[in-house]
């Protein structure tokens, strides 16, 4: 069924899917996708020509019903499902065959504008998770290596993310000891994206530079690890030998940017009629490069940083939702590729805008600009109370940073029990926990779902921060309880 929601959609991907790959030893997902793909982009464009011929006629020409069914021809042929949805058919030819000139001039169709939006708009948020999965899908590769005692490992990876070596190392090490934290590992390179200074590879050597560096907190003096490390060191130190970042005029780039978004912004609302790739990633990496000067910290420009992220949160919904006036705009290729780099920014490069994954600002002290440095940790103010405590073993390594965040837990579980808010309330201390450090960032809200049923607590799912109500009882709450025993 062609004409759905992006719920019902995903709700029977999996099981299309698995009918696709049953049909033909040699059909793959990739396959699946390229066919889905086609099959949609031809069912939206069969919208898309309904709604531009719609811009042709008046107010007055569409209530008086003066459009052709000709224009829905496509989407007949397509979706008949929508068709009926979306057209009624005035006039039809009559019964008995008779095909006259006077038929033909009145086969004319009442169009349901809502239902087209809406139509419209599931068509491109399907399409969009279709282009994701099918780009997902031909990354991920799987890679067939030996560990050092000479057994073959498969490992399921993807280009770009971390360093096989380091994978099958973390492999083999936590199969004899515990588990070692890393850092959330860098996303896949995007094709689409325009990165002229190559800031992808900067930030996935730093990324594996970081992952060396957890290992080597847990497991010094480490060679292999030692010596994986220095190649990327060496690598970074190349990149930028080889393709530095130039110095900019930091008022004029903002300028330039600024101008970037102002004809973006009268595009979108049709004022303009044409639009021009203005690459915006590129743009913010010399802009990041700037900010990050000592000469250039200050208050205004960290908000200057957090206004630009709430404005390109804003196009990427705009887009996404086609919650603008200028529908015209897809067509533009320019278009869809600024409004791509303008999502890859806001989900792939949040950390720049001084935003953790959840979309909160990270505070930053007088001190840590002077000395150009963001805490990643908080700073712990009660080390005598909490000595003893530090001794114990935490008993769920993966979830709490440490023993201490484990105790916050157990004592906020105490306040808050086993009641009819348990959603809410539960909901509540993951994204606190997560937002204060207490719960690792790449812990899952299914895996805490999970977890919570050694508690006794069974709850279906975990409710968004903007739904929880009785925020402040809750703070209070939270804020009251220790990190220790009590």
């Amino acid at each position: 069924m062609i004409s759905c929601t992006l719920k019902q959609y995903t709700d029977n991907y999996n099981s299309n899917l698995s009918n696709y790959l049953q049909e033909y030893e040699d059909n793959t997902k990739a396959f699946f996708l390229q066919n889905e793909k086609v099959k949609y982009q031809n069912y939206q464009n069969a919208l898309s020509k309904i709604s531009n011929q719609l811009q042709l006629f008046t107010r007055e020409e569409l209530n008086n019903n003066l459009v052709f069914k000709s224009i829905a021809t496509d989407l007949k042929n397509i979706c008949p499902e929508a068709y009926n949805k979306i057209i009624i058919e005035l006039n039809q030819t009559p019964n008995d065959g008779v095909l006259s000139l006077s038929n033909l001039k009145n086969d004319k169709i009442s169009i349901n504008e809502k239902e087209l939006e809406n139509h419209l708009k599931s068509s491109i948020v399907i399409l969009k998770y279709i282009s994701q999965e099918y780009e997902e899908t031909i990354q991920i590769k799987t890679i067939i290596t030996k560990d050092e005692s000479g057994e073959v490992a498969l490992l399921d990876s993807t280009e770009y993310q971390i360093d096989q070596r380091l994978e099958l190392w973390l492999k083999k090490y936590e199969n004899e000891n515990e588990y070692i934290h890393i850092p959330k590992a860098i996303e896949e390179k995007r094709s689409w994206v325009t990165d002229k200074y190559m800031n992808y590879e900067e930030r996935y050597y730093k990324s594996q530079i970081d992952i060396c560096n957890a290992i080597l907190n847990a497991v010094p003096n480490e060679n292999e690890i030692t010596t994986i490390k220095t190649e990327f060191k060496n690598k970074l130190i190349d990149l930028r030998k080889g393709i530095p970042l130039p110095d900019t005029e930091i008022n004029k780039l903002i300028s330039e940017i600024n101008n970037a978004f102002y004809r973006l912004e009268k595009f979108m609302k049709g004022i303009d009629l044409e639009y021009n790739a203005y690459y915006f990633n590129d743009a913010f990496t010399l802009l990041f490069n700037e900010m990050n000067k000592l000469e250039n910290k200050s208050a205004s420009n960290d908000a200057l940083i957090n206004g630009y992220y709430t404005i390109i949160n804003q196009i990427y919904y705009d887009y996404d939702k086609s919650d603008f006036l200028n529908t015209d705009a897809y067509e533009n290729e320019d278009f869809n590729r600024d409004c791509n780099e303008i999502e890859y920014l806001a989900f792939n490069r949040y950390e720049e805008f001084n935003i953790d994954e959840d979309g909160n600002g990270i505070k930053i002290s007088i001190s840590q600009i002077a000395n150009n440095v963001i805490a990643i940790n908080e700073t712990i103010e009660i080390e005598n109370k909490i000595a003893l405590t530090n001794k114990l073993e935490n008993p769920y390594p993966r979830i709490f940073t440490s023993i201490n965040a484990f105790y916050k837990f157990k004592n906020l579980l105490d306040e808050f029990g086993n009641g009819a808010e348990n959603i809410a309330n539960y909901s509540f201390v993951f994204h606190k926990m997560k937002r204060d450090r207490l719960i690792f960032d790449d812990y899952q809200q299914t895996q805490f779902i999970y977890f919570l049923l050694d508690f006794d607590i069974n709850i279906r799912r975990i409710k968004p921060k903007s739904q929880l109500g009785k925020t402040e009882l809750r703070e209070s709450i939270y804020n009251k309880v220790k990190n220790t025993l009590e």
